[in-house]
């Protein structure tokens, strides 16, 4: 569906239309990880973090583990805080499942949480 006034038609959304105007902006998207335990090994957050940057190069991905559990924060452009979160789980579960490759179908079953920030209201350190 296309916006093509300023009036709401019939079968749009609250979200069309608040999104009509809005254009993109950078979120800071900060991802924790449940415990891994052991299977979080030596080279995992270098395989975590190569992943993450080669997924969203412009991203300043910024990753560590302590005590089994991954964290990722990026920087992402994106026009609401809902695409910016998408986006970011999307990058954090392929580049978990690369991280504790060979048990890569594990990771799909390890619950995360995310969180979402306007940057110009917390200063992000790249």
């Amino acid at each position: 569906m296309t916006f093509v006034s300023g009036k709401i038609r019939w079968g749009a959304t609250v979200d069309e239309i608040a999104d009509t105007n809005v254009s993109p902006r950078h979120w800071l998207v900060e991802l924790e990880s449940d415990s891994l335990g052991s299977i979080v090994g030596d080279t995992s957050l270098s395989r975590l973090a190569t992943h993450a940057e080669h997924l969203t190069p412009n991203a300043a991905a910024t990753c560590s583990v302590t005590l089994g559990r991954f964290r990722v924060t990026l920087k992402i452009k994106a026009c609401t805080p809902n695409e910016a979160a998408d986006t970011g789980e999307h990058v954090f579960a392929r580049a978990l499942e690369t991280a504790v490759w060979p048990r890569s179908g594990l990771a799909r079953l390890v619950e995360y949480t995310v969180s979402v920030k306007p940057t110009d209201e917390y200063a992000y350190a790249a």
